[in-house]
């Protein structure tokens, strides 16, 4: 036997530690801020590739240094069994973080469906009260009957007054009876609600019902989280203030389209995708970036985004098969 060959051996064990803690480090500081599984998969595959390498080394300096036998068995056993017990915590950890993104997400999803319920129980008031009130104009317009002609102007005050109520009530969400999609719609009534508190005139628009999406629902949210806070923020700034949502289900996939106005001149497509960049002006968010990034492993998925009539419009297509 090589007299180095201890001491070889000695350094690679112990540089294979320092590997196996730095890797575990990383994990944690870095892949657990994130949620999606494809994460999950790269870190797995990581590690294999660090204990094919490790197990290569060591067989190779094994045999040059002329360690054989029993010796070379317990080194590759020692190897694997470090291997199992990285792997071990690192699945320990991954599960970790699920139950928190998780419980996360529910405690979101609680906030969004106390703000809807919130929203529905003022709007009952109000219909309650616009009941209550053209109750009275019709009373008032049933006292004119024995006239020869009823005040138009009466008329058109009760017609104003049916609208602006109709507008502002509940009625104007009413499409998101057809959003099957729990998530989706707690997310769209927490945006738009907000939205509309920050004085932007809102529209949704779900004709069909829409029971199932074919993409994962926590990349979904997130895409739609960024592109509808992006579309407020520039429809704040703009002179019109107004944003549309539409979700239309045809034969082949699913489209959701954002439609906001905006101020000044939109940069090119290319400029708003660069990290650190913002259509709401600079320093100021991530921009569409992020929304690109989470779609990469997402292959039914398409993102496009385009001007039309004075809006930005962001649509995402979502297919309903590959």
């Amino acid at each position: 036997m090589n007299e180095r060959g201890p001491l070889l051996v000695v350094i690679l064990i112990g540089f294979d530690w320092i590997l196996s803690i730095i890797i575990t480090l990383t994990i944690k500081s870095k892949v657990m801020k994130r949620t999606i599984p494809s994460e999950e998969e790269k870190v797995y595959c990581m590690q294999l590739g660090v204990f094919l390498t490790f197990v290569y080394l060591f067989g190779e300096v094994l045999r040059r240094m002329q360690i054989l036998g029993i010796f070379q068995i317990v080194m590759i056993s020692f190897l694997v069994t470090q291997f199992s017990v990285t792997m071990y915590f690192t699945y320990l950890t991954l599960k970790k973080n699920h139950e928190k993104t998780e419980l996360s997400n529910l405690k979101e999803q609680m906030e969004m469906m106390r703000v809807y319920t919130a929203d529905i129980e003022r709007n009952y008031q109000e219909l309650r009260k616009f009941r209550h009130d053209y109750k009275n104009m019709l009373l008032g317009l049933k006292a004119m009957q024995n006239e020869s002609a009823i005040d138009e102007g009466y008329l058109n005050k009760m017609i104003d007054y049916s609208h602006q109520m109709i507008d502002n009530s509940v009625m104007r969400f009413s499409g998101l009876s057809n959003l099957k999609v729990d998530s989706v719609k707690s997310l769209m009534v927490a945006k738009l609600i907000h939205a509309e508190q920050s004085g932007i005139e809102v529209n949704f628009e779900c004709l069909i019902p829409i029971a199932n999406i074919n993409m994962d629902e926590i990349k979904l949210v997130r895409i739609l989280g960024i592109l509808i806070d992006n579309a407020v923020e520039a429809a704040i700034e703009s002179e019109e203030k107004r944003i549309n949502t539409l979700f239309i289900d045809s034969t082949d996939s699913i489209e959701i389209s954002i439609e906001n106005s905006f101020l000044g001149k939109l940069p090119s497509l290319s400029e708003m995708k660069k990290v650190g960049f913002s259509k709401k002006g600079k320093n100021r968010g991530l921009g569409l970036s992020n929304a690109q990034d989470i779609l990469t492993a997402t292959k039914q998925a398409d993102l496009a985004h385009y001007s039309n009539q004075g809006m930005f419009v962001s649509t995402l297509t979502i297919r309903k098969s590959e």
